[in-house]
């Protein structure tokens, strides 16, 4: 019959010798487990293979001072004052790695004891592991964590003697670093809470070129002026000022010990207030239906280009913040000189951003935090707290890069100098005179503005809902 199925020995034979989808999952298996163990038999010759290399390179390097104090092996030399005394089980620290071998020893012919290999002290020395601990703990692994994770290779109390040793080392290195070689523009301040009784200021300097610079810190109490008066203290002893006839920028978050700290050390120096910590302060005072709507406004601010711009945009969020809440209206006012500083400079648009908040620096701060989040208690005795600061803000100065709109620095510098230009790019004729506080902003005829940035703010500002100052 055309179409039937094919029946017969010959048809259950092919069936029945077709295999499993069980059969095929455990040869499967089977392959994969052979092709692991494979793996892990050529892993571990590789790793034998680079240890024995290591011992063998040990070796070599004892039997080369050997040899020139005591002479080749058989044929010492004459008259030596040293000779050659068998060997004894020493100790290789290589990596995360504590190795057992054999050390030649050298004792004095005179029999006076034995001399001390210096090949031999560089290898079984603590400081071999002192790049990976440093790595390691600035990355957050704790001293018990790296011990357990090199198989208790490295013991917790020589990981944390390696530490501390570290530790002092780059405290030497950031308090020992000569600031004159470079000509500072800004200087960034902040505080960072170790605890609830513990703080410490950080210095971030921006030189002529855009680089930024972890320069000190101060441990205190709080973020007090004293503290912050100690630390300026020692950056000017060590070289850090603004460059001869110029002024000096400053970027802080508003604290009024700081500045106090900064005038009295410098007394011309240009204090910029974080428009950042301004925005949040006041959204924080006001109702949540017209947080969105300061946001915008303060956006504007952020975006206007030249001291004419920004003055318009000052008074026409000051008017906004009048209606609607009396204390965050006048901090405002208090602060508007502090608040447009970086504006009256006429910088390019990615510079004035950068120098508009104390992001540099809280990012810096934020890294800090993620290789000091095991800390759990800062002890006030001894340079606990002084060697953690250091090591942490030199790993996170690591990453750092130039602010951006660095291009522009030098028309920073020009504005910064006591012969430079006025805020809209011309000498101060009164051309660029802000308006009084209250009074209707005029229209801004800065040429040096780009045509396409006013279009932008003014195209912003049509898209903010704007509700007038009542009469």
């Amino acid at each position: 019959m055309v179409g039937a199925p094919t029946t017969g020995w010959s048809g259950l034979e092919r069936e029945h010798n077709q295999p499993s989808d069980m059969k095929n999952r455990a040869s499967k298996q089977t392959e994969e487990q052979a092709e692991n163990e494979v793996q892990q038999i050529i892993a571990l010759s590789f790793e034998e293979f680079t240890r024995d290399a290591v011992r063998r390179a040990a070796w070599g390097i004892m039997m080369e001072e050997v040899e020139a104090l005591c002479g080749p092996r058989y044929r010492p030399t004459r008259g030596s004052a040293h000779r050659r005394a068998g060997t004894e089980k020493g100790v290789l620290r290589h990596g995360a790695r504590r190795e057992a071998i054999r050390r030649p020893r050298v004792r004095h012919a005179a029999g006076k004891g034995e001399v001390a290999l210096e090949s031999y002290g560089y290898i079984s020395s603590v400081e071999n592991h002192a790049p990976l601990i440093t790595r390691m703990m600035s990355e957050g692994m704790s001293a018990r964590g790296m011990s357990r994770a090199s198989d208790a290779a490295l013991g917790k109390s020589r990981i944390a003697e390696a530490w501390v040793a570290k530790g002092r080392e780059h405290v030497m290195q950031l308090r020992q670093a000569d600031l004159r070689a470079q000509e500072w523009a800004a200087l960034m301040l902040d505080g960072v809470w170790l605890d609830k009784e513990l703080c410490a200021i950080v210095a971030l300097g921006i030189d002529a070129q855009g680089d930024k610079q972890v320069l000190d810190f101060e441990v205190g109490t709080s973020e007090s002026a004293e503290c912050a008066t100690r630390l300026l203290r020692r950056l000017v002893e060590r070289g850090f000022g603004p460059k001869a006839k110029h002024r000096l920028l400053s970027i802080i978050d508003g604290a009024a010990a700081l500045r106090k700290a900064l005038h009295e050390q410098w007394p011309n120096i240009l204090v910029q207030e974080c428009l950042v910590h301004v925005e949040r302060h006041t959204l924080d005072r006001l109702r949540r239906s017209d947080r969105d709507e300061a946001s915008g406004l303060f956006q504007r601010l952020r975006l206007a280009q030249g001291a004419q711009a920004a003055e318009e945009a000052f008074v026409e969020l000051h008017a906004w913040i009048g209606q609607r809440h009396d204390g965050a209206h006048a901090s405002l006012l208090a602060a508007k000189e502090r608040l447009l500083a970086v504006h009256q400079l006429n910088l390019g648009e990615s510079l004035q951003r950068s120098l508009l908040s104390t992001n540099a620096i809280e990012n810096t701060l934020r890294n800090w935090r993620q290789s000091t989040h095991g800390v759990n208690r800062w002890r006030r005795e001894g340079d606990m707290a002084t060697r953690w600061l250091a090591s942490g803000l030199l790993w996170a100065q690591q990453g750092f890069h130039r602010v951006r709109g660095h291009e522009q620095m030098n028309r920073l510098m020009k504005a910064l100098s006591e012969e430079g230009e006025g805020a809209c790019g011309a000498r101060d004729t009164g051309s660029c005179v802000p308006a009084p506080l209250g009074a209707t902003p005029p229209r801004s005829t800065c040429t040096t503005e780009p045509v396409s940035r006013r279009k932008r703010l003014a195209s912003a500002r049509n898209q903010t809902k704007i509700i007038p100052p009542s009469a």
